[in-house]
């Protein structure tokens, strides 16, 4: 895949579902944001898109709807283009931090499929401004 390949297509995120979902400040709208940062020149754009991904895309070791999804374009972000080191180990570290919290999940263990409930929480949350968030959340819990 090219670099302007895989640009294009995270330029198209913004109608992916999971970027409607929530990560830890809110919903995933930014992170493809984020993934094409790590993709351009700006030292500090990849410091902050690393920090994004250590801090709401995995936060204090629990993963979130959108983090699959995410961390998938990250990987594939990362093996397209790696950024600098003190990026890489960020990203890298974030990656390692999810991967202990599904260690504690049994191998072989499928992934459930979205029940009705869930998938209308997650409707529910995607179309709500981003300032009723903590209502919807507050539903949830």
């Amino acid at each position: 895949m090219s670099l302007d390949t895989l640009r294009r297509e995270i330029g198209g995120l913004g109608t992916a579902e999971w970027t409607r979902w929530p990560h830890a400040y809110g919903s995933a709208r930014d992170t493809p944001g984020h993934l094409a940062a790590l993709l351009g020149d700006d030292c500090d754009a990849q410091r902050n898109a690393a920090a994004h991904f250590a801090g709401a895309i995995v936060h204090q070791s629990s993963v979130w709807p959108a983090s699959p999804d995410a961390f998938g374009w990250l990987i594939r972000v990362l093996r397209e283009r790696p950024p600098p080191g003190d990026v890489l180990t960020r990203c890298l570290g974030a990656l390692a931090e999810a991967a202990d919290y599904l260690g504690e999940v049994p191998a072989g263990t499928p992934v459930p499929e979205l029940s009705c409930e869930a998938r209308a929480w997650l409707t529910r949350f995607a179309e709500t401004p981003d300032d009723g968030h903590d209502l919807v959340w507050e539903e949830f819990l």
